[in-house]
């Protein structure tokens, strides 16, 4: 466990100690004390010291600040050995677990809260939008704070609603009836076995296993009719992992090919914006094969709609080299795409 949780638990035994009027706690019951809840948290023997007396004295100074706890601290004083002096609240009532959120503490949840809160327009997290509000209103008004982050998102897709029923069918492996509307197609209904959703490129989409082909299919929530839990069987995910569904591709399209070992050259004024956002976690660059003009890039992935996109969207700064098959069919894009200009 890192070091900074530890703290917050040696807090709690002090805490817990002070509040303990049926005994006399000194310096040496407290250290021996936080030592030993400590290592049982850490999974230590009984007698390990964990933190030092230091550390301990130090905590209880840190507690009797204004700006941390402000603990109310009695140190009943021995006449005869400064050592047998005693540590308890003068107020029998506190406890820092009765104690309002500090302003630092509020700040943090709320900035955590905020993070998620990025995902907004998701049912699944509409709990964490209620629960800040609450946080908000319970704690010291902040000052009105610039935004310090921002996804790439889409606020007004469609389909969201079915997000929430589709999670809990994905975690308790639910079967479901789907009626879904492609594009350019008329609405089909689906008895499926959903696996994972997945978001690329501001949608989502559901892995799931269909009644209506022997393969896996991904279906976007933003084309989705409806939603309803079906009486089939649910069918196990063929084999490893839904995640692995996505290793061997860009993007959510996994077509019947197989694997191919693309080769790539990209201009050098292009390659470091690669380098640091590669196409694939397969991309690797062979120097031997390089210059000062050109880099070579290889990627083992299943070549579809995703990759050819990304190719396009660099324009001349980047090259198809092979295999032969892969360039012609991404040629043919190319030459569709030039031919609506002239």
């Amino acid at each position: 466990m890192p070091d900074t949780k530890l703290p917050s638990i040696r807090y709690r035994v002090l805490d817990r100690c002070f509040s303990d009027f049926t005994r006399n706690y000194r310096i040496e019951d407290l250290h021996k004390a936080c030592n030993k809840v400590l290592a049982d948290h850490l999974g230590e023997l009984p007698d390990t010291v964990v933190v030092s007396m230091r550390t301990i004295q130090d905590d209880i100074a840190f507690m009797q600040l204004e700006n941390s706890y402000n603990i109310p601290l009695e140190i009943v004083k021995a006449s005869d050995d400064k050592r047998k002096n005693y540590y308890r609240y003068s107020n029998r009532e506190f406890s820092i677990k009765k104690q309002p959120l500090s302003q630092q503490d509020a700040e943090m949840i709320t900035n955590a809260i905020e993070t998620i809160l990025l995902f907004k327009g998701l049912p699944q997290f509409e709990w964490v939008e209620n629960t800040s509000n609450l946080i908000r209103n319970f704690t010291i008004q902040q000052d009105q704070k610039l935004k310090a982050m921002v996804f790439d998102q889409n606020e007004y897709l469609f389909g969201k609603e079915y997000f929430q029923p589709l999670f809990y069918a994905v975690r308790n492996q639910t079967p479901l009836l789907l009626s879904y509307k492609p594009f350019d197609k008329p609405i089909e209904h689906h008895k499926i076995s959903p696996y994972l959703l997945k978001q690329y490129n501001n949608r989502w989409f559901l892995l799931s296993r269909s009644d209506r082909y022997d393969y896996l299919i991904n279906l976007a929530l933003d084309r989705i009719q409806s939603v309803g839990e079906g009486s089939h069987k649910f069918l196990d995910y063929p084999e490893g992992s839904p995640e692995e569904f996505f290793d061997d591709i860009v993007g959510v399209t996994r077509n019947l090919q197989s694997i191919e070992k693309i080769e790539i050259i990209v201009r050098a004024d292009l390659y470091p914006y690669l380098e640091t956002k590669p196409i694939h976690s397969s991309q690797t660059t062979i120097h031997g094969q390089s210059d000062d003009q050109w880099k070579k890039i290889t990627i083992d992935i299943i070549p579809n709609y995703e990759l050819y996109s990304i190719i396009l969207s660099h324009g001349s700064r980047i090259k198809i080299m092979g295999p032969e098959k892969v360039k012609q069919d991404f040629m043919k894009i190319v030459n569709q795409t030039y031919s609506q200009y002239f």
